[in-house]
């Protein structure tokens, strides 16, 4: 019995052995490393497949919201931030522990025991989305198309006015580099020093309708 299984045995034991003879030891150690580096490259291209997919999947909802849009930037931007921040008619403190409602609104005209209405909640984006185009505006040096401005006028209306005014985005936008400061958008994605998802996925699509078309990947 034991003859039965020895000769198998052997033999693959010789052709092993006959196999790790071809290659020195630090032949081994290089081709155990390419063939690492291979196996690293395919994982890669799995999961940048799979990271391009989600990307196409957020451009199809990019361009719904803008052929609901009249081609108002003040429109669409509200289209952008009713979209982005939800409604929630219950006052709530955000992720940066501020408090809020409606669609992201803030201020000290909030009342915490309060539950508001639809009504009041589009009011209030208006007059606070009109407030934060007047200011992006008086900022802005260079000719932007809709697009640029409506992306703008959401990605303010999120970080705040005085932090765009201060931003490298608004630094890069004067002297006419337009793709750079849209790029800076992707950078505004921590809270508290983590990032957001939530803010990620925002900031792509902010970006793409920043570049004033949408045939940019970012």
């Amino acid at each position: 019995m034991s003859e039965k299984y020895s000769t198998p045995t052997a033999y693959l034991w010789g052709v092993m052995t006959t196999v790790l003879g071809f290659f020195t030891l630090e032949q081994w150690v290089a081709v155990v490393g390419i063939v690492c580096t291979i196996a690293t490259f395919l994982i890669n291209v799995y999961y940048r497949k799979k990271e391009y997919k989600l990307k196409e999947r957020q451009y199809e909802n990019t361009e719904k919201i803008l052929m609901a849009t009249g081609g108002s930037a003040l429109f669409l931007a509200s289209s952008m931030i009713t979209h982005f921040e939800g409604l929630r008619l219950k006052p709530y403190f955000d992720g940066g522990g501020v408090l809020s409602v409606c669609y992201g609104h803030t201020g000290n005209d909030i009342k915490r025991n309060r539950t508001y209405t639809k009504e009041d909640c589009d009011k209030w984006l208006d007059d606070d989305l009109k407030a934060v185009k007047r200011y992006v505006d008086s900022l802005i040096k260079v000719n932007i198309n809709t697009l640029t401005q409506a992306a703008l006028y959401s990605f303010a209306y999120n970080v705040g006015v005085g932090n765009f005014a201060k931003s490298t985005l608004l630094k890069k936008l004067n002297p006419n580099d337009q793709k750079g400061a849209c790029d800076e958008m992707k950078r505004w994605v921590y809270v508290d020093g983590r990032k957001w998802k939530g803010l990620m996925t925002r900031r792509e699509i902010e970006s793409v309708i920043c570049y004033g078309d949408l045939t940019h990947l970012p």
